[in-house]
């Protein structure tokens, strides 16, 4: 049986962020430098929120979320000492900070909640946008 009274927790921990922040640099160059410009030469370009949609786009991404996406997320909103949400393991989640919009500017109020992404709803991580002049939005 192997002992581990000279393990140094901290160390270990340090050692596996370290490993993990090499690999997502190597993936990040990989996609930056290789994946995208290889999509671009094939007229395939990937949308992130900073890009700007055509009016059929914007309209097509609307139909998908409201007809698709909203009835598969459940927000939970985070409250101290009265709800504490179930999470599943390996279940990915995004984390919200709500501001509220009060006409008292001076005090704002921040709310914190999380949604479950759809992953069993089959709902496809990725959709195809409209395409505009041959060029393929993703």
């Amino acid at each position: 049986k192997q002992h581990f009274k000279d393990v140094d927790p901290a160390a270990i921990i340090k050692q596996i962020n370290e490993i993990v922040t090499n690999q997502q640099s190597i993936f990040h160059l990989i996609f930056e430098q290789e994946i995208i410009p290889a999509l671009r030469k094939n007229n395939i370009v990937l949308v992130d929120e900073n890009d700007k949609l055509t009016e059929e786009q914007k309209s097509f991404v609307s139909e998908v979320f409201y007809s698709d996406i909203i009835t598969s997320i459940q927000p939970v909103l985070l409250v101290k000492k009265k709800v504490r949400p179930f999470m599943k393991t390996g279940q990915p989640y995004m984390a919200l900070k709500m501001v509220s919009r009060d006409s008292n500017k001076h005090k704002q109020l921040e709310r914190y909640g999380i949604i479950k992404i759809p992953t069993d709803h089959n709902i496809s991580r990725f959709i195809e946008l409209p395409e505009n002049n041959g060029v393929h939005f993703i």
